[in-house]
């Protein structure tokens, strides 16, 4: 967890924790935190994900950046889709026809590109067409 926190670091959380437990974790909210844009867009009670990353926003931070995605969206949705701007390689490679190498792609044009704007732009990943673009357009999410 990163940002507006008062101890922002890596930390080992139970499986079903939930984001406000990291919160109380870490020695709560710092003083910088843009408690408006938090009460609004991040759900505390949402259970965690192993390996996601956590940034609270700050006061004054400019919407749209890759932070605050980060801060909204975590890698799997309660939908249980995958999300392709958090999703880690392992977690790519468990989609339907995605093996390491086309999950590496997806990293590498998601790094490239500043994050996926819809998810049918995963064709533009080399070596993913239509074919697999059907398989996993349940699976994915932005």
């Amino acid at each position: 967890i990163e940002g507006a926190v008062k101890k922002p670091g890596v930390y080992e959380m139970e499986s079903g924790s939930i984001l406000e437990d990291l919160v109380k974790m870490c020695g709560g909210f710092s003083k910088k935190a843009d408690k408006i844009k938090v009460a609004q867009e991040i759900n505390r009670a949402r259970l965690l994900v192993d390996g996601e990353k956590i940034f609270i926003p700050l006061k004054g931070q400019v919407a749209g950046t890759e932070a605050e995605q980060i801060t909204t969206t975590p890698t799997q949705s309660v939908s249980g889709k995958i999300n392709l701007n958090t999703a880690t390689l392992d977690q790519l490679d468990t989609l339907s026809g995605i093996g390491p190498a086309y999950a590496g792609r997806i990293i590498d044009y998601r790094e490239s590109q500043g994050g996926f704007k819809s998810i049918d732009q995963i064709m533009e990943v080399s070596g993913i067409g239509e074919k697999t673009f059907e398989k996993i357009r349940d699976q994915i999410t932005i």
